[in-house]
């Protein structure tokens, strides 16, 4: 059994369960679901697993949960961003 974290950002909806495969690591098991801001956006559903060599709660675990948010977040706009770019070509 682990713990679950949600998160709600702007263009985003995060589900994280910590799980614990090792006796000194934490598994982060993302599931995230990104919304398009505008008339008849699209909706995109991933999901991925990290692995961290440190303990839930501690600042290893956290400063890897923050960094994945922040490259999902980044990822999915630059997505949307090539999209748009090729729908006005």
């Amino acid at each position: 059994m682990g713990e679950t974290i949600r998160i709600e950002v702007l263009e985003a909806e995060y589900l994280i369960r910590l799980a614990r495969p090792t006796a000194t690591t934490t598994r982060l098991r993302i599931q995230a679901v990104f919304r398009e801001n505008r008339p008849a956006g699209g909706t995109w559903w991933s999901s991925w697993e990290v692995d961290v060599a440190a303990l839930p709660g501690s600042a290893e675990v956290g400063r890897a949960l923050v960094a994945e948010l922040t490259h999902s977040r980044a990822s999915f706009t630059a997505a949307l961003a090539d999209a748009r770019w090729t729908e006005a070509a």
